[in-house]
């Protein structure tokens, strides 16, 4: 087979284009060690949890005294969506709406107050040391504490 110039001009131009594209691929960037992040050893695990859970404690005092409110402002909205109804044809949806938002609102305040006890903190510092494994809420917030620190 005879091929024109034209051809083999291309198909070289092909080529080398193709093989350039190999080029354009870039790898993760380099970090160097002083700068990456050191590795926590058990112990360092154990401190930084105590001083986050110490850290959610000190806040979970503002959720404590928020679930009353909450608990509160629900029974506001029903009276309120209550006295409202007070038409020919009364619906059960605006109630149950409130007392559902309100039901959630209080759950959610104390189960945030609740997951930073001294209690749970023992429970899961026993549970790291027996098995060196933290559930998944507390390695996410155990991150973000890191990355909130200088």
């Amino acid at each position: 087979m005879v091929f024109s110039k034209t051809v083999i001009g291309l198909l070289v131009l092909f080529c080398l284009g193709w093989s350039n594209l190999s080029y354009a691929q870039q790898g993760p960037p380099l970090v160097p060690l002083a700068t990456s992040s050191p590795l926590l050893t058990a112990a360092d695990t154990v401190a930084v949890l105590q001083e986050l859970f110490r850290a959610k404690r000190k806040s979970s005092a503002l959720f404590l005294a928020a679930s009353p409110v909450a608990i509160g402002l629900t029974g506001a909205g029903m009276a309120v969506a209550a006295l409202g109804q007070s038409g020919s044809s009364p619906s059960t949806v605006p109630i149950l709406l409130v007392l559902g938002g309100g039901a959630t609102a209080t759950v959610a305040l104390l189960q945030r107050y609740l997951r930073y006890t001294k209690a749970s903190e023992r429970d899961l510092l026993s549970d790291y040391q027996r098995t060196h494994q933290l559930p998944g809420w507390a390695k996410r917030n155990l991150a973000e504490y890191r990355a909130e620190k200088p």
